[in-house]
């Protein structure tokens, strides 16, 4: 999943929230979750979900941006209602990008967002961010093979 949507609220019953739901989340917590990665843990504090906008490559930028349209356009009225919800704490956009900057001769990475696609984020009250990853082994040698 390289391009999700994220969003939590306080005092958010998100299993009720998600019996009416359209979308299909792939994570679900609630306030009080214990979370672990592989370098921090944490309880949450709001509860919420995540849902993937796109199935693009992480090296896919402008797939992302494309499934991630779609994706606003098939939900947008659902969309446009938790953008309204007061109790919201986050709700945006993560997409996920494999970094170039520890590549021989790289000395910046850009990404460049349609002002139609920022408009459509703006319609809904969604915020934009970018993850960048470093490059898993399995990507290091499909690079090294081009």
């Amino acid at each position: 999943m390289s391009c999700q949507l994220r969003f939590t609220a306080k005092s958010f019953d998100v299993y009720s929230y998600l019996l009416t739901s359209k979308l299909h989340p792939h994570e679900i917590f609630k306030a009080g979750d214990y979370q672990q990665t592989i370098l921090a843990s944490w309880t949450t504090k709001d509860s919420g979900f995540c849902v993937t906008a796109s199935h693009a490559d992480f090296n896919d930028f402008e797939g992302q941006i494309v499934d991630a349209e779609k994706f606003i356009w098939q939900h947008i009225d659902e969309l446009e209602v938790l953008g309204k919800m007061e109790e919201r704490i986050t709700y945006f956009f993560d997409f996920g990008l494999t970094t170039t900057l520890f590549e021989e001769d790289v000395w910046v990475q850009s990404f460049h967002f349609p002002v139609e696609f920022l408009l459509l984020l703006s319609r809904i009250g969604a915020g934009l961010e970018i993850s960048s990853y470093y490059p898993t082994s399995e990507e290091e040698e499909e690079n090294n093979s081009n």
